[in-house]
C-alpha cells in the first residue's frame, strides 16, 4: 500500500485560540498517529473536531489514520474538508489523489485533475509528479506517464518506483534505450536499500527491454539474476523459454518451460510452447501431449489447434490433423500457415485440386510468404507444372535472397525438367555458399 505523503515542517495550519482540552485531543492524535495506532487517533481528532468544526489540522490527520485503517471513503471526506478549510493545502490534494489512484477503480482522470492543483500551489515536490505518472500509467496513457515521471526524476525524485515505471512506460512505447537507461537507475537505487523480491522484478521487466533492443544474451542474464535474487521468481524461465525459442534453442527452451512447470502446472500457455518447442526438434508425440493440455484449458486459440494439426501431419496422422486445421481455420480464417499445413492434409488425401487451393488461399493472406511459395513451387512440380514451380521458387528467392533451399530446389528443377544445366548449377553452387549441404553433393554428380 502506498503510504500518504505528510510533510510535518512543511503545512502551517492556522490555529485560532482554542480550548486546552482541543489542544490536548491534538497533540495525543498526533502521538497515536505517529506510532501507528490510528483507531485510538481517530478518536481523538474525533473529540478535537466535535469542539471546533473549523480545524483543517484534525480533519487532515484524521483523513490520513482512516485511510491507514483502510476506511478509504471517510478519509476522502476528511480531506475534502481540508480543502474546504484551506484550498491551498497542496498535501490535501495529494492525499486525495492517493486514494483515486490505489484505492479505487477507473477514478484516474478525476485523480489527475486533483493532483494538478497540488502541482499549481507546489511546482517542485516529486510525489506530486509522481501520483500523475502512476494515474496516466494505468490508463495506459504512456506518453503522458513517462513526462510526469520525468519531471518527478528532475526534480530529485529518490524513490525507486520513479525510475521503474518510467521504465515500463518507455518500454509500452517502444523507447528501449530510454527505458534500459530507467531501469539501469532503478536497479541502482534498489542496490542501496530495496529488497530481493523488488530487484527481481526490475530484472525481470528489464529483460523485455533487452528482447526490445535485441539483446537477447543480456535479456537471459537479466532473468538468470532475477530468479538468483528471488528463487521464487520462477516466471523468468517461462520467459527464457520464450526467447530461446524464438532464437531456435529449442532444446534449452523445453529445459526452462519444464522448470516453470514444476511449480505452476496450471498454466497452460507453458504447456503449449513446450509443446511448440518440441514439435520443432521432431517430438511430436510429446508436442501432441502438451498441446492436449493447453486445449483443455483453452479451446478458443486457433493457435493451438493448428500446432497440434501440424505436429499430427509429422506424426502421419493426417485425419486428426484435418479435424485440427478446420478447427484453427474456424477460429481464425486469416492465418496463411493453417492452409500449408491443411494442403498436405489433402495431399495425403489426393485431393490436388483442393491442396492447390489451399496453396493459393496461404499465399493470398500473406503475398510475403517464403515458406508459400516454396511449398507451392514443390506441388507444382510434383504436377509437373515446372514452369510454374520455377516461377513461384523465383518469387521465394526475391523474398529471401539467402534462403539456400530455395535455390537447391530451383536448381535441381532446372537441371531435371527444363534442360538448363549451367544455370541449375549456378542454383547449386549459391545454395552450397548458403550452407546447403545436400547442394554440394549435387554439384559433385552433375555439375563440371
Amino acid at each position: 500500500m502506498r503510504k500518504i505523503f505528510f510533510i510535518f515542517s512543511t503545512l502551517v495550519f492556522t490555529i485560532n485560540l482554542f480550548s486546552q482540552s482541543f489542544e490536548v485531543y491534538i497533540s495525543k492524535g498526533k502521538k497515536l498517529y505517529q506510532v501507528s495506532k490510528y483507531a485510538e487517533s481517530v478518536t481523538c481528532f474525533n473529540k478535537a473536531i466535535a469542539l471546533t468544526k473549523n480545524s483543517e489540522e484534525a480533519y487532515m490527520y484524521r483523513g490520513q489514520a482512516k485511510y491507514f485503517l483502510k476506511d478509504y471513503d471517510a478519509a476522502k471526506k476528511d480531506f475534502h474538508k481540508t480543502i474546504k478549510l484551506n484550498p491551498e493545502n497542496p498535501i490535501a490534494y495529494y492525499n486525495l489523489s492517493t486514494i483515486l489512484i490505489f484505492e479505487e477503480e477507473n477514478s484516474y482522470q478525476e485523480a489527475i485533475s486533483i493532483i494538478d492543483k497540488a502541482i499549481e500551489i507546489e511546482n517542485d515536490e516529486p510525489t506530486y509528479y509522481s501520483n500523475k505518472g502512476f494515474a496516466n500509467y494505468y490508463m495506459k496513457n504512456y506518453r503522458e506517464a513517462i513526462k510526469a515521471f520525468t519531471l518527478a526524476i528532475s526534480h530529485n525524485s529518490m524513490d525507486v518506483s520513479d525510475y521503474y515505471y518510467c521504465g515500463k512506460s518507455n518500454y509500452m512505447v517502444k523507447n528501449f534505450t530510454l527505458s534500459e537507461i530507467n531501469f539501469n537507475r532503478a536497479l541502482e537505487m534498489n542496490s542501496n536499500n530495496g529488497s530481493a523480491k523488488s530487484r527481481a522484478k526490475i530484472l525481470y521487466d528489464m529483460a523485455f527491454t533487452k528482447v526490445g533492443l535485441e539483446k537477447y544474451a543480456d535479456a537471459i542474464l537479466c532473468l538468470d539474476t532475477a530468479y538468483l535474487s528471488d528463487s521464487s521468481f520462477t516466471e523468468a524461465f517461462y520467459v527464457k523459454g520464450r526467447i530461446k525459442s524464438d532464437e531456435g534453442n529449442y532444446i534449452d527452451a523445453i529445459k526452462d518451460f519444464s522448470f516453470y512447470l514444476q511449480t505452476n502446472a496450471s498454466d497452460y500457455k507453458a504447456y503449449y510452447f513446450r509443446g511448440v518447442a518440441k514439435c520443432k526438434i521432431k517430438d511430436y508425440a510429446g508436442a501432441i501431449d502438451d498441446i492436449n493440455i493447453a486445449i483443455q484449458s483453452d479451446s478458443t486459440k486457433a493457435d493451438y489447434f493448428q500446432y497440434r494439426g501440424e505436429s499430427k501431419v509429422y506424426a502421419s496422422d493426417y485425419t486428426g490433423a484435418m479435424i485440427d486445421i478446420n478447427k484453427a481455420i474456424k477460429l481464425d480464417s486469416s492465418s496463411s500457415p493453417s492452409y500449408l499445413i491443411r494442403a498436405i492434409c489433402n495431399i495425403a488425401f489426393k485431393d490436388d485440386s483442393a491442396a492447390m487451393n489451399d496453396y493459393n488461399k496461404a499465399i493470398s493472406l500473406d503475398f510475403n510468404s517464403t515458406i508459400g511459395y516454396k511449398r507451392r513451387a514443390d506441388f507444382k512440380e510434383l504436377l509437373q507444372d515446372y514452369t510454374g514451380a520455377r516461377d513461384d521458387y523465383d518469387k521465394a528467392i526475391a523474398l529471401d535472397p539467402k534462403d539456400g533451399e530455395a535455390y537447391y530446389s530451383r536448381g535441381m528443377l532446372k537441371l531435371k525438367y527444363l534442360n538448363v544445366d549451367d544455370r541449375g548449377c549456378a542454383d547449386l553452387s549459391m545454395a552450397a555458399a548458403l550452407g546447403n549441404k545436400d547442394a554440394l553433393d549435387e554439384i559433385e554428380e552433375n555439375c563440371e
